[in-house]
């Protein structure tokens, strides 16, 4: 396969970056948009609780996805063709979010315990809205592992920009509504609005991922 001329590789690079600076700053304007609507207390440590355990557990599954896939799709592309590799991918994500649904149905049964484990005190305090949370995050798993396929492809077929971009939707989504919906929206609506916005990015990044 022809190597990319230097160009690219900065544009490439580039993109990555910038990617990376928007996610950091959004999870940032999160954070304190959260602070400024709801304070202190433990409603917003539920909430962040519940995001960052699945949202770690998600980006080590990303990561891992990426590690593998991303050669396996550049050798598909160079031996198979971009028809046969792009076939290949769907029944790929299909299986990977397949192969998520009992792990989330495990999670989501088990989350009072895992909720009493990773932040004693919190059901206690918070009663059921820690559970709830999530609950509900533990959707991000499927929805994140068919972004981390499609992630590959662009990859593999130097596609960088958009991936990197739609990475940052499910953020983007939490602080137009911290914004604008809240109230009334509370934190149980704006983990669904995280798992919603994460969704859409993969369906974003489809057409992308087929070209």
């Amino acid at each position: 396969m022809n190597q990319p001329p230097p160009g690219s590789r900065i544009k490439s690079t580039v993109a990555l970056f910038l990617g990376q600076g928007i996610g950091l700053l959004l999870s940032v304007g999160v954070s304190a948009l959260l602070a400024g609507r709801f304070g202190a207390g433990p409603g917003t440590d539920a909430f962040f609780l519940a995001r960052r355990a699945i949202t770690g557990l998600t980006e080590a599954m990303t990561r891992g996805v990426g590690a593998v896939y991303v050669p396996i799709f550049v050798k598909a592309l160079h031996e198979m063709g971009a028809e046969d590799t792009r076939a290949a991918l769907l029944r790929l994500a299909l299986w990977l979010v397949g192969l998520s649904l009992p792990v989330v149905l495990l999670l989501a049964v088990g989350a009072p315990w895992l909720v009493e484990l990773l932040g004693p005190g919190l059901r206690a305090e918070n009663g059921d809205m820690a559970v709830t949370i999530f609950r509900v995050f533990t959707l991000l798993i499927p929805a994140a592992l068919f972004l981390a396929v499609l992630t590959s492809l662009c990859y593999a077929s130097r596609h960088f920009g958009p991936p990197a971009a739609l990475r940052q939707l499910g953020r983007l989504f939490l602080v137009l509504t911290l914004l604008l919906l809240v109230p009334p929206f509370g934190l149980t609506e704006l983990a669904w609005v995280f798992v919603v916005g994460t969704g859409i990015a993969g369906l974003l990044l489809l057409p992308q991922a087929l070209r």
